[in-house]
Parts: C-alpha cells; structure tokens; sequence
C-alpha cells in the first residue's frame, strides 16, 4: 500500500476492478408509508429506483453509506422504512443524520434494525469516518468539540490508512442559496483534517446535488438526492434522474468515484 503522501499525489487512473466499492446515498426524505407524495412523487418511489440500480450492478459495493436526512418528518417509522427497503439488499449500510432527521430517535432504534452501529470502522484496510453535524432544532450544520477531538483521535492512530470522511452538512461554499445551511464551523473542520495526509476525500449529502471541488488539499465529493434533485442551472427542484455515488478504492487506497443517475419510473 502507498505512503499517504503518496496517495495523496498519485494521478487516479480508471479502476477496471475496484478493490473496495462504496455506494453514497443521501437526502432520501421518506415518510411514515412509501405511499406519502412529496411534491408530487413519494420519495420511496425514487428511492426504490435507485436501490434497483445499486442491485443490479455487476460490482455489489461492500456497503451503503447514507448521509443523512433520511426523513422529512423526524418519524421512526420513516427510519423504519429505510431499514425496510435496504435489507433485501444483503449489504452493510451505515448511517449518520441530517437536519431533517431526529438523531436521538435514529440511535434509539439501531437495536432493532439491520443498520450498523459503528460511526468509524475499516473495511478491507480502508477507514471509514461518518461525523455526525446535526445541531438540534436547527437546520445548518456544525461539529461539537468533541466530535472534532474524535476525529483528531481517529486519524492520528491510523496515519497509513487511506480514510473517507463523510458527513451531511456541505463544509464548502457552491455559490447557491443552500450555503446558509452549510458547515458553520469548517474551517475548525480543516484544521484538523488538513494535518492529516492519508484522508482519499470528504463526502456529503444536503445540498441535493453532486458536486466536487478541492479545498485545502481535500478532494470534496456530493452525493445527488435520491428523491428530488436541486439543478444549479436553474435554482429550481426536479425529480429527473436521482442518483447516487459510487466510491471506488484500489488496492493502494485511492479513490475513483462516479455519480450515477437513474430514472424514475412514472408515478400514478
């Protein structure tokens, strides 16, 4: 495996065979019944569409990272449904919250559902950090001090680990109205996340559009919404072609990755 210097700095070449293969779901926005509309389409309708996509890839991804605003409701049974649509797929998934979500709720329920508990862990030798930047009864997004510690702690006992790092609340400006709700305290963020060499990338959800930059070094990725979509173009929602990231790792620990949409079936 490269030295994270070397990760860091390596051109990303096209990965015929990914070594480790994550999925990124985001902003799913259910309610209590798959039924229930939300601006005209049921977000379990998309959501579905999606999932079938994830299903019928060639390469299975090892597990499902969802990055928050799971409900639109704070229901327990829209965490419910969520569990219920993504168990049939026999993969891992994880989850973290987002402004939309009720956390206490979430962990409350693990127990009883087939998420897993673990908010960092490893797989295939490669460190998964999910951070959790919901502040109650708000909707913008900051880390706790001693969410900011944690991760301190995290990537200084595994600096030859190639890690991601994911969270719902975007820590970079896009330029577009939803930067109000952004990260408030990124740059705490980056203070701590730029000491560190082997971080692959930073990736979010919220702003229900794929997006990638680079900030400080960092390569920062977006998940699409896997119901409405926000076009930047046109500063308007639409429910054309949700989607998804894939996250493709080689053996060396870098990442390739590719957002994937996919059309929805017509509602009646």
């Amino acid at each position: 495996m490269l030295k994270p210097e070397e990760l860091a700095h390596n051109p990303l070449q096209e990965l015929t065979e990914p070594y480790l293969r994550l999925a990124q779901i985001s902003d799913m926005h259910l309610y209590e019944t798959p039924e229930k509309v939300f601006y005209g389409t049921p977000p379990a309708h998309s959501l579905q569409a999606v999932l079938n996509d994830i299903q019928a890839l060639e390469r299975l991804p090892e597990a499902i990272l969802v990055t928050g605003d799971i409900s639109d409701n704070f229901s327990e049974q829209s965490y419910r449904l969520l569990d219920s649509m993504l168990t049939p797929l026999n993969i891992p998934y994880y989850w973290i919250p987002g402004n939309h979500d009720d956390a206490d709720k979430m962990y409350r329920l693990v127990p009883q559902l087939n998420v897993s508990p673990y908010t960092s862990f490893t797989i295939k030798g490669i460190k998964v950090i999910m951070l959790n930047t919901v502040v109650r009864h708000f909707f913008h997004g900051e880390l706790s001090r001693e969410s900011l510690k944690v991760l301190d702690y995290d990537l200084r006992r595994s600096p030859d680990t190639p890690t991601l790092v994911a969270m719902h609340h975007h820590p970079i400006k896009t330029g577009h109205e939803i930067d109000m709700l952004m990260l408030k305290n990124a740059d705490a963020f980056f203070n701590v996340a730029t000491l560190y060499k082997q971080i692959q990338g930073v990736v979010f959800g919220h702003i229900h559009f794929d997006h990638e930059t680079q900030h400080k070094g960092l390569r920062l990725l977006s998940a699409p919404s896997t119901t409405y979509r926000y076009d930047p173009a046109m500063e308007v929602p639409t429910y054309k072609r949700p989607g998804y990231r894939l996250l493709d790792f080689n053996e060396q620990g870098q990442l390739h990755t590719q957002v994937r949409k996919v059309p929805v079936p017509v509602f009646a």
